[in-house]
This record gives structure tokens, C-alpha cells and sequence, in this order.
């Protein structure tokens, strides 16, 4: 489940749920691999602003921090993606977007929960030990 996937299902209910369903879906000795987005930039309130160049088009991405719930963990953040063409503006789109911030050993607890019992936990898709202090994704691979 790639790319943080998983921290788009912001209530823990929907989260277990769907890692025991996914404990009982895969076939023996099959593992479910997720990342997770590192929960420093939970507490990361400024505004970002990404571009991309598609050919001749120019692509952006602004996110803007609409609330925090610190209790449950979720962000929601208002995106505007822009389409820019001979430095014309073509089209905009704008959504809201939450997410749920994990902690490595909160989510390690959850798929025991889940019924896993090996899971491995790896940094910025590195194998070995995780560099607390730098890594930016946990990767974790349960069986």
C-alpha cells in the first residue's frame, strides 16, 4: 500500500478494519508492505508549494493547513493544484485533504492487533536499523 495510502483512512475504526481484512485476505506466509509519512510533519503548520514542469505545461501544488486534531491524530490540509500554459493559468482545482499521523510503535501495536506477528519496520525504504532522526517514511512489512 504505497505512497501513505493507509494515512488516508482517518478513523481508527475504518484502519483496524481494514488491517484485519487485510491479515485474512493474503495467502500463507503473504505480507502486507505500507508506509507511513513520519509524524514530524504532524506538527508542521506551513503552508508548501510544489511544481512540476509536463512538457510546455507548468503543474503546482499548494497546501495549506486547515485544522489539526491533535486528539485523533488527523490533519486537513485545502490543496490547489494549477495547470499553467504560456504562462496562462488554465485550470484550477482545489480539495481538502486529511490525514492520520501514526507513530512507529502506535502502528506496530495496531497490526498485532491485527493478527500479525512478524513485522519488520524499515526507514526511507532502506533495510537494516531506521534513522530516527532523519527518516522522512517507515515502511513496514507484516506477515
Amino acid at each position: 500500500l504505497p505512497a501513505g495510502s493507509f494515512q488516508l483512512l482517518t478513523n481508527v475504526v475504518d484502519a483496524m478494519s481494514f488491517l484485519r481484512r487485510s491479515k485474512e485476505a493474503l495467502a500463507p506466509n503473504g505480507k502486507l508492505l505500507l508506509d507511513i509519512s513520519v509524524t514530524g510533519g504532524f506538527m508542521d503548520h506551513a503552508p508548501r508549494a510544489r511544481h512540476w514542469q509536463d512538457g510546455e505545461d507548468l503543474l503546482t501544488l499548494q497546501e495549506m493547513r486547515t485544522a489539526t486534531d491533535y486528539v485523533k491524530q488527523v490533519v486537513t490540509s485545502q490543496l490547489r493544484y494549477e495547470l499553467w500554459r504560456d504562462t496562462q493559468l488554465v485550470t484550477t482545482e482545489m480539495e481538502l485533504f486529511s490525514l492520520r499521523w501514526w507513530g512507529m510503535f502506535e502502528l506496530e501495536l495496531a497490526l498485532r492487533e491485527a493478527g500479525f506477528t512478524q513485522i519488520k519496520i524499515f526507514g526511507d525504504y532502506q533495510s537494516g536499523a531506521i534513522d530516527t532522526a532523519s527518516a522522512d517514511t517507515l515502511i513496514f512489512e507484516a506477515q
